[in-house]
């Protein structure tokens, strides 16, 4: 499973992927939910299955946290 750190002060998480590259999963925050506003794929590393990867490792931190989320309107970065 793929390493994922909260960045808080950038409302977004931060998920390895392979040597020092990261994926990003921007959001809001509306109450208890947070809102999917976006997410990032570094460029050299878009299409070989990134994407699914940053999903899963994020979709398992909000269920160990307990979080709830809502995927909506999703623009890449």
């Amino acid at each position: 499973m793929n390493a994922i750190t909260h960045d808080p002060d950038n409302k977004c998480y931060l998920i390895a992927l392979e040597g020092d590259a990261v994926a990003k999963v921007y959001y809001e925050k509306k109450g208890n939910i947070l809102d999917v506003i976006s997410t990032r794929i570094p460029d050299e590393l878009q299409g070989k299955g990134y994407g699914k990867e940053m999903m899963e490792a994020f979709l398992a931190e909000m269920k160990s946290s307990g979080k709830r989320f809502l995927q909506t309107n999703i623009k890449p970065r």
